[in-house]
This record gives structure tokens, sequence and C-alpha cells, in this order.
């Protein structure tokens, strides 16, 4: 089954974001990054629910 157009937007768009954020957090200790991929992940969460 073909993905659709909006599928491939997305994964697109999630796969551009996760090379931004290696970028940017390139100098970073893993445990740095990772702590800030957390509040990033809890700040879009809590955001969603608001």
């Amino acid at each position: 089954m073909a993905r659709s157009a909006g599928a491939e937007v997305l994964t697109g768009a999630h796969a551009f974001q996760e090379e931004v954020f290696a970028r940017l957090t390139a100098t970073w200790e893993p445990d740095e990054a990772a702590s800030f991929a957390r509040g990033l992940r809890r700040l879009a969460g809590e955001t969603a629910a608001a």
C-alpha cells in the first residue's frame, strides 16, 4: 500500500528535527542531550494538553 503524502511529509519533518537536534547538541555529553530532549518532550506534552 502506498503511503499518503501527509505521512511522507510527517516522516520527513521528524527526520529533519532529529538531524537539527543532533547538530545542535553534537558537542554535548550524551546525558545532557538526553536531559534536554526529555525537557522538550515534557514542554510539548504540557503545551498540547493546555
